[in-house]
């Protein structure tokens, strides 16, 4: 019996020692799978930056990654590296690089967009245009928060360059806005113009002055001289106002006759003295004899007073009004020179 017993505990021990074997061979090779996994999973994720860093790098357009924190610079795409002549340095704030001219993060950086109020991503790509003083260039920037290759919160930014977009809606702008034969605001725009001056000097309690004008005599210089002839009486008017107001002056082109002037911080003693220079200049033309009629105008002024609050309809109704009070005195000149 005693010896059945020191058998079987022998062959427990056996059985044991085979179990610590076997469980040992598994481990081993359970390491080295998990081993050539990780290596496996390394070459791959080195393949994958590979092939993103050649995608970035065949764009036609600037590309680079920053550190969400720093601003470290941790990658440039080639048309980048290709701009800094040289000049790339990974590891410097990318300020540094791309902004020699200040000293600090740009101020157009709208990176902490990327992040909610609670420190979180948003998900969302952040994308503005802006102006870039340096090289005199419009670019949209996209900004987009990821996990780079070590783990740090990166921001990848996109720059497409849009300097022409921007001067053709700049173009487009200037010819919806602009009276094309006299380079004076349009209608539409001129009083939309004048609508958000006579809002901002409510605000500031400054008065606006307003000059209606009206060109003498231009039905009949169209009927007797032909309609090229009074398109070249408008030009000379037209010059004539043009040359008179400051840059913060405006002027726009109500209809085929009628001219509004807005000037900007002047009370109507000072808008008076810039019509008369106009008069003036008018009346030299019709004395050197230059054209076969008259060149002048009706005018009429309007000023606000503070806390007055008229609309822009009413402001130049005022304004008409007063202008027809000297166009009576001018009936019955000749309109010829």
């Amino acid at each position: 019996m005693i010896v059945s017993i020191n058998d079987n505990i022998e062959m427990i021990h056996v059985e044991a020692d085979d179990l610590i074997d076997t469980l040992n061979k598994n481990t081993e090779a359970m390491s080295e799978s998990i081993f050539l996994t990780r290596q496996e999973f390394d070459l791959r994720i080195t393949r994958s930056n590979s092939v993103m860093n050649q995608v970035l790098d065949n764009l036609n357009h600037l590309v680079y990654v920053i550190d969400f924190e720093n601003h470290e610079l941790l990658f440039a795409n080639r048309l980048l590296r290709d701009s800094l002549a040289g000049q790339y340095s990974p590891g410097l704030p990318c300020w540094q690089l791309l902004r020699p001219d200040i000293n600090a993060p740009c101020p157009f950086c709208q990176k902490d967009k990327l992040m909610d109020e609670y420190g979180y991503p948003t998900g969302y790509t952040n994308t503005h245009d802006i102006y870039n003083a340096l090289v005199n260039r419009w670019f949209l920037v996209s900004q987009t928060l990821i996990e780079w290759y070590n783990g740090r919160q990166a921001v990848v930014v996109s720059c497409i360059d849009i300097t022409d977009r921007k001067n053709i809606e700049q173009e487009m702008r200037y010819l919806a806005s602009m009276d094309k034969m006299t380079g004076a605001y349009n209608r539409s725009w001129g009083l939309r113009l004048l609508q958000e001056f006579c809002y901002n000097n409510e605000e500031t309690g400054e008065p606006v002055t307003v000059c209606f004008i009206d060109i003498d005599k231009l039905k009949q210089v169209n009927d007797v001289f032909g309609h090229a002839a009074g398109d070249e009486l408008i030009q000379t008017i037209a010059s004539a106002i043009k040359e008179a107001l400051s840059e913060e002056d405006f002027w726009v082109r109500l209809g085929g006759d009628e001219f509004l002037i807005t000037f900007a911080r002047a009370d109507q003693s000072a808008a008076q003295e810039k019509l008369e220079a106009i008069t003036k200049r008018l009346n030299r033309i019709n004395a050197s004899g230059s054209f076969p009629f008259r060149c002048s105008v009706s005018y009429g002024f309007h000023t606000t007073t503070p806390g007055e609050r008229m609309s822009v309809d009413d402001i130049i109704k005022q304004a008409d009004a007063n202008m027809y009070q000297q166009k009576h005195a001018h009936r019955g000149k000749d309109y010829t020179g």
